[in-house]
């Protein structure tokens, strides 16, 4: 059975303020029934999630096709152009995750304990219907000013800066990034572009996306795409936020090459005629562009990341984001065309091919596609080394506990009307 997760953590603050009110509880510890407890929640009574076929397979495709002329209908009334209509999205990324087959990551996955690529980011993409305004990224870390940025202001860097502690995007974030980014972002297009400051902002419902965000400026008109319907028609699901991170491994892997094939030891090496090499020769070729690789992979920063990704969005096309576009503005054709993100994949996977250490050659889309998934899929990546917080509790706890104090005290169960609902 398919249940709103956004349904679920509401009911879930909803019960925990109801009994807080039947034990007499005036101001009861916070409890945001955030993404993370949810997950935490589902680990611990053993509730999963079946992926069959990706999110499309359990897309609502009626609410998609009843959706594009609705929005029709709302730019009409409205008078919004291409410009004036806007798309944001999240997505995680593993920013030093190499292919499962390369033996950087064999090699380290069988060091027990070991933490294997977990350096991760979120990365805001917002974009215009007639790609014309492309705002700067941001992007949510761990630390205010990582050690690669210890010699730069962060204020005048190439992208938007949050942080959050597991790099997660949350509601009071998505706050923070439409005050002080967006807006100002999207103003500043307007007048330099002379086009009226009225903006249509579809989001999709993620927990992440705070409701308040409807009334938050009177500027802006925020609509909500239909319940599981982001596969379908949200632009940046479509194809953007592929072909970018697609574009920044082939950057990644490019770099490691060009890092490790130029190299004095790995020159004088490949002056020596294949067939005419020792043993111990290629060998030694083999240790020598391991070391070299390893040596990449540690050295390989976050600023270094986020300025590939940079790279990456800004040399995505305004034909690819139109392209983007064309489901949620003009409908959903009846037979699925496959998304064009194949050129993408194949340039990261062709660069990777171009790494002579062990395993680079492998590579295929798949694995690609596998680098650049966004980790928010995993709930066990996300709970991994998580500690619960104070603010969050155990929920499932205190209810216990209550509903104890209270057939304690009365005699009797709460009944419908202790419900939620009830209240």
């Amino acid at each position: 059975m398919a249940v709103d997760t956004r349904a679920v953590q509401e009911y879930a603050r909803e019960l925990y303020a109801a009994v807080s009110r039947k034990m007499g509880i005036a101001e009861p510890k916070p409890f945001n029934a955030s993404s993370g407890w949810l997950h935490r929640f589902k680990k611990r009574n053993n509730i999963t999630n079946i992926n069959i076929g990706g999110e499309e397979a359990s897309a609502d495709r009626v609410a998609a096709r009843d959706f594009p002329p609705f929005l029709r209908e709302v730019m009409e009334e409205g008078q919004y152009t291409d410009d004036q209509v806007f798309n944001m999205d999240e997505s995680g990324l593993f920013w030093k995750k190499l292919p499962t087959k390369t033996f950087v990551v064999q090699s380290a996955s069988k060091v027990p304990g070991r933490k294997l690529q977990k350096e991760r980011i979120t990365v805001l993409f917002t974009i215009n219907a007639s790609g014309t305004c492309k705002p700067k990224l941001l992007v949510i870390h761990t630390a205010r000013k990582p050690h690669a940025h210890k010699n730069v202001d962060m204020s005048k860097i190439n992208v938007h800066w949050l942080t959050a502690r597991k790099a997660w995007m949350f509601s009071a974030l998505s706050l923070s990034w439409f005050d002080d980014c967006f807006i100002p972002d999207v103003k500043k297009f307007c007048e330099q572009k002379y086009v009226p400051f009225k903006i249509l902002l579809l989001l999709d419902n993620a927990p992440g996306h705070s409701p308040l965000l409807m009334d938050r400026h009177p500027n802006v008109i925020v609509v909500f795409l239909p319940p599981n319907t982001t596969s379908l028609i949200q632009p940046m699901d479509q194809e953007l936020i592929c072909n970018v991170k697609a574009a920044y491994s082939a950057k990644k892997f490019k770099l490691l090459n060009d890092c490790t094939n130029t190299k004095d030891e790995l020159r004088k090496l490949g002056d020596t005629d294949s067939e005419s090499k020792s043993d111990e020769d290629k060998e030694q070729e083999v240790v020598t562009q391991e070391v070299l690789v390893k040596q990449f992979w540690k050295k390989f920063n976050v600023k270094q990341a986020v300025d590939f990704l940079v790279e990456a969005w800004d040399q995505l096309s305004i034909a690819t984001i139109r392209h983007a576009w064309r489901h949620v503005l003009h409908g959903i054709p009846g037979e699925r065309r496959s998304q064009p993100v194949t050129v993408a994949l194949d340039l990261a996977r062709e660069a990777a091919h171009s790494i002579t250490a062990e395993g680079f050659s492998e590579t295929t889309n798949e694995d690609v596609l596998e680098v650049i998934r966004d980790p928010e899929m995993t709930a066990d990546e996300m709970l991994e080394d998580d500690n619960v917080s104070e603010e969050e509790g155990d929920f499932e706890g205190f209810v216990r506990e209550a509903l104890t104090t209270i057939t304690d005290s009365d005699g009797d169960s709460p009944g419908d009307g202790d419900s939620p609902e009830g209240q």
